[in-house]
């Protein structure tokens, strides 16, 4: 925001901030879900953590929590 004001900067940041915040808690819903598609896809706890830079243990308890959840159910909403 070169050549702006701090004042006049502010609500920008603050509405990306706010976009940001809506991001991430869309990603903390989905990320589960994807999880468990993956896994029922094939892929190993092992390879689903190595791509989302997640421990095997953390990927396998996200599945357990997700996989009970209504629309999860493989053709289920994402």
């Amino acid at each position: 925001m070169a050549g702006v004001g701090a004042d006049e900067a502010r609500p920008h940041i603050v509405e990306m901030l706010d976009a940001l915040r809506r991001q991430e808690e869309a990603l903390r819903v989905s990320k589960p879900r994807y999880m468990v598609l993956a896994r029922k896809h094939g892929l190993s706890e092992a390879e689903i953590a190595e791509l989302l830079g997640m421990s095997e243990s953390g990927v396998r308890a996200a599945i357990r929590r997700a996989d009970g959840t209504p629309g999860m159910e493989i053709g289920g909403a994402l």
